[in-house]
């Protein structure tokens, strides 16, 4: 995207996908945006979108980092414009363990977390801790002291260190064990959704700060009675809804692929999601993609786009 606003041009990220970019590239170069913009005014920049094609439906939908309103639409996205900008977000790469009182069978609707806001300097190191908010006020100042000795990277543009000020999101599950095992960035990817989900460094509190995090342990797979062990080993996509309790509703799904769309249409109330929030810790109702695939072992797994 140009300096003034207009699409220079633009390519699928995957070699797979050109097919499909040919398809929506009249689309993309009508597009005028609101240039980015650093000290010294507006400046050319990469923007990744999703490009999604929804069943029954011949007109892509388009989804932006943020809305017309400068309102982040997803954290995925809006984390992805960094690195093609030569623009590197602060992260935490480890956090030491943290202890708290909680059942596992605690039900409450209420996101257990603790939200701090860091100063880190240009090497990474802690300068300032401040709580912003808590639903946990027995374990506030703990955390506020565990976040001391965690480990950051800083934040870094086109190579070089800079000071910053960025939130720490760590929840407090009930059904994890406590205390915590250290929690370590390069594991992340390997972990349970819990798990990976309990420590976030968020470079900005607009939107969301947590999508819906679903409460099993063991992630997003589901028994689905009397169709199950009839799974196609095959993926479905569908449009997941979360509401301000957390209840799941399937919206749209793909239905050509029989067993599997229904185990899909049949999670309807049956898997539970702590529901999304914003930074004044309100749940908000929630609406995004995701694959719903069978297992060989006949259970559903359903892998979230957001």
């Amino acid at each position: 995207i140009g300096e003034d606003g207009a699409v220079r041009k633009g390519r699928s990220t995957a070699a797979a996908d050109s097919l499909f970019y040919r398809y929506v590239a009249d689309y993309c170069t009508a597009l005028r945006f609101v240039p980015a913009a650093v000290e010294s005014g507006p400046t050319e920049s990469v923007l990744p979108v999703d490009v999604v094609f929804g069943p029954r439906s011949d007109r892509p939908e388009f989804h932006f980092p943020v809305d017309r309103e400068g309102r982040i639409t997803g954290s995925s996205r809006f984390l992805a414009v960094f690195p093609l900008n030569d623009i590197r977000p602060p992260e935490v790469t480890a956090f030491p363990r943290y202890f708290a009182k909680l059942h596992w069978a605690d039900s409450s609707q209420q996101y257990p977390f603790v939200l701090l806001k860091l100063s880190l300097d240009a090497g990474g190191e802690v300068t300032a801790v401040d709580l912003v908010r808590s639903t946990l006020p027995s374990v506030s100042q703990t955390t506020a002291s565990a976040a001391l000795w965690g480990d950051y990277e800083p934040l870094r543009v086109k190579g070089q260190g800079q000071e910053s000020e960025c939130f720490l999101l760590v929840s407090f599950f009930p059904q994890l064990m406590y205390p915590t095992q250290p929690w370590i960035a390069s594991a992340a990817d390997s972990m349970p959704p819990l798990e990976r989900w309990r420590v976030r460094l968020i470079p900005d509190t607009a939107g969301f700060i947590v999508p819906p995090v679903v409460r099993q342990i063991q992630g997003c797979e589901a028994d689905i009675p009397g169709v199950a062990v009839h799974l196609e080993v095959d993926t479905v996509g569908a449009v997941l809804a979360i509401d301000t309790l957390g209840v799941l509703r399937v919206q749209r799904f793909d239905t050509r692929k029989g067993a599997l769309s229904t185990a899909v249409r049949s999670l309807t109330n049956k898997l539970p999601f702590y529901p999304a929030m914003t930074l004044d810790g309100r749940p908000q109702p929630f609406r995004g993609w995701a694959w719903g695939t069978g297992t060989p072992s006949g259970r559903l797994r359903i892998e979230c786009v957001w």
